[in-house]
């Protein structure tokens, strides 16, 4: 019986083993799901250090995405559409309006806050901005 017992446990093991991966459950999500885009919907407070501007920008789902998001109001100039990973999140080049374009990256820090680091073209100039995202 108890060589039966250690075939058993020694055949089963690997599929035990296997069917609890950490790919199942991404940590930092609170409903411990793959939705990576959870975290960071909502309304945000933005200060721009460099241009001393202050303004909010809602944060909310493309479509049912689990992974892309609307950033309304990004850079207080229009809406950007962002990918979402674990802790951050790219914005790859896009028009904001008919005049900007805008490309860049965020760092989720905690769930009070993000920093954003992007480039903002308004077909004459580009300058690089910083922003720190904040909320309650």
């Amino acid at each position: 019986m108890k060589v039966l017992t250690r075939i058993l446990f020694i055949a089963l093991f690997p599929i035990l083993i296997s069917s609890c991966t950490d790919d199942d459950l991404l940590p930092g999500n609170d409903d411990n799901t793959n939705d990576l885009a959870a975290k960071y919907l909502g309304t945000w407070h933005v200060y721009e250090p460099d241009k001393k501007l202050n303004y909010d920008v809602t944060i909310t789902r493309k479509g049912n995405s689990d992974t892309y998001i609307i950033l309304n109001n990004f850079a207080s100039v229009g809406n950007a559409t962002g990918l979402c990973t674990e802790n951050s999140v790219v914005i790859e080049q896009q028009k904001l309006t008919d005049d900007y374009t805008v490309e860049g990256s965020g760092d989720y820090i905690n769930k009070k806050k993000m920093t954003f680091t992007f480039t903002l073209n308004d077909g004459i100039e580009e300058e690089v901005r910083n922003a720190t995202f904040t909320r309650e």
